[in-house]
């Protein structure tokens, strides 16, 4: 016996190195044309000047997105500022909304914040804890960057480090410091962020779900940042080429790296809800 429509499940998806792949990564292509192993092409959805960065998706993913929605929203969560988000949406021809920034701490619907949101997130952020401001003096004063910490949207700040294995090797270090003024460090690729212990994707997809009246969460992710929203949902995937932290608690790990494990994330993603359905 079927019954009447419900609440939707929530997938919740990060985007760099899950979804989008840029030229500044492993998977990067230097052309739209490109072929990853002969099974994915590539669209080219961003072009950053100043760096020079290129970002792609594969070409197929929009229909994947699509015949997704049919049983999921699909949320974009994502540690990108607004700005940043902003210069790779729609992705192609996929738009998102609602759409999840600055790690959870800006929640964008109809293209613009809410506010609702943001309150709510300032009161998750401890009050007898670094300000942004100190917290990233303290990355300056590490000096693992020539460049000062950039702060995003006011709320967490990072740096891009010259040598992973340097920061790496102090990284227990950095993180004791940063726990003992309420905040959060950690390594991921070559940036170095620093984090309030409230600003999680974890926190802001389980009170997007809870906004929405979801009763499921599925999420995809590739690194660090992303535990702690893999960690609560009832699914998580991983694509192979994801840290190993993140690889050990996923739920489903795909075959394939890049690009190709995009749409395997997103495949696995389909197929879980589908079999998970209660009719």
């Amino acid at each position: 016996m079927s019954s009447a429509p419900g609440p939707t499940a929530l997938v919740a998806v990060d985007l760099d190195q899950t979804l989008i792949y840029s030229t500044s990564g492993r998977f990067g292509a230097p052309t739209p044309d490109a072929e990853i192993r002969d099974e994915v092409r590539l669209h080219q959805v961003e072009a950053h000047a100043e760096s020079g960065t290129r970002t792609f998706i594969a070409e197929a993913l929009p229909a994947l997105v699509d015949a997704l929605r049919e049983r999921a929203t699909v949320v974009p969560v994502t540690t990108r500022t607004r700005a940043q988000f902003e210069r790779i949406a729609p992705l192609g021809s996929i738009g998102f909304d609602p759409s999840l920034c600055s790690n959870g701490g800006t929640l964008l619907v109809n293209g613009r914040p809410d506010a609702a949101w943001a309150a709510e997130v300032t009161r998750d952020l401890v009050e007898d804890g670094w300000t942004v401001g100190e917290a990233a003096a303290h990355l300056d004063g590490l000096g693992l960057d020539r460049k000062a910490a950039r702060v995003a949207d006011g709320i967490f700040c990072y740096v891009v480090v010259a040598d992973v294995d340097a920061a790496q090797a102090q990284i227990d270090r950095i993180q004791a410091e940063y726990e003992s003024h309420g905040w959060v460090a950690c390594l991921s690729g070559r940036k170095l962020y620093a984090l309030p212990a409230g600003l999680t994707k974890a926190r802001a997809v389980v009170r997007l779900a809870k906004r929405l009246g979801a009763p499921v969460i599925v999420a995809i992710g590739d690194s660090v940042l992303d535990l702690p929203m893999l960690s609560v949902a009832d699914y998580s995937i991983a694509p192979a080429h994801a840290d190993r932290a993140v690889r050990q608690i996923a739920d489903h790990v795909t075959a394939s790296s890049g690009p190709l494990a995009a749409m395997e994330a997103l495949t696995a993603a389909a197929e879980w809800l589908a079999l998970s359905r209660t009719d």
